[in-house]
């Protein structure tokens, strides 16, 4: 079908370069901006602090938002631009072709992919990522996205919410609200095939969407052990990870059940909380 082949096509163009290729072609840009950040935390925070950010996303992008959420938690701003989920014409001229992406000022290196831009900034702030936090990223990428994808595609009744949920979503003009629905056909038979495969890959049935999405958010709340977040009194790189893929659905049913009525409703909303009162005005 044409909505297959677009999303086969996609994927094969989003492969061409990986992160750390890309990266490696601006190593000396790298070098030279984490050289100017190798000084006592505090100082390199407050630096980072003050170099203009702009992230290029999908603001449904459940890897966009675990860059923002970590940026959030350490009060870093940053501007962002909204890529049309289509053409891609705000990264045109970039060889990543996936996002999200940062721009550090206006002749500093492009950083690719959360988990790398995350790994990189982490130890600027501050943040030691641990084996065990390690773990909790992936997993977050590798079974809670994908299940987070299945939510929101797993019946017909869950396509007329997503249409509800792009026609009101307050961070995307009308143009690409309707390029969002274009692109959401594509997703809707993804997810019942690819996603949901690669689920089954990770060793997880796939059949029962929502029981096994509450099984998978116990789970991390488990991981808490009666602490606020997982990182103690404050958020670590695994709390920000997974917030922000439950976050890429803001405003959606799914994500009002997860919030009311699952085992990570109250860190879901401590998460809210501590986000909205450290996030950084945009410089």
């Amino acid at each position: 079908s044409t909505q297959s082949t677009w999303g086969m096509q996609r994927r094969a163009t989003n492969r061409i370069v990986v992160p750390h290729e890309f990266h490696e072609n601006q190593q000396e840009q790298i070098n030279k901006l984490f050289a100017s950040l190798t000084t006592q935390v505090d100082v390199a925070s407050d630096r980072l602090r003050k170099m203009p950010l702009t992230i290029f996303q999908f603001t449904t992008c459940p890897y966009c938002n675990k860059l923002r959420a970590f940026l959030d938690a350490h009060s870093i701003p940053y501007r962002v631009v909204e890529v049309d989920p289509i053409s891609k014409h705000e990264i045109k001229g970039s060889l990543y072709k996936k996002v999200p992406q940062i721009q550090v000022g206006d002749d500093g290196p492009r950083l690719v992919d959360s988990t790398e831009i995350v790994g990189l900034l982490a130890p600027v702030v501050g943040e030691t990522i641990t084996e065990e936090i390690s773990v909790w990223r992936k997993w977050s990428s590798a079974v809670l996205a994908r299940y987070v994808v299945l939510s929101i595609n797993n019946s017909l009744g869950d396509g007329f919410a997503n249409l509800r949920f792009i026609g009101t979503h307050e961070d995307l003009d009308l143009a690409k609200k309707t390029k969002y629905l274009t692109a959401g056909l594509a997703m809707f038979a993804a997810a019942h095939g690819f996603v949901r495969g690669n689920l089954r890959k990770e060793g997880r049935a796939a059949v029962d969407i929502p029981r096994e999405t509450s099984d998978e958010l116990r789970l991390w709340i488990d991981s808490l052990k009666g602490k606020r977040f997982h990182g103690g009194d404050h958020p670590d790189v695994a709390d920000t990870d997974v917030f922000g893929v439950l976050n890429c659905v803001r405003g959606h049913p799914v994500f009002r059940k997860w919030s009311e009525s699952s085992a990570a409703g109250p860190w879901i909303k401590d998460m809210q909380k501590y986000l909205m009162e450290h996030k950084a005005k945009p410089l």
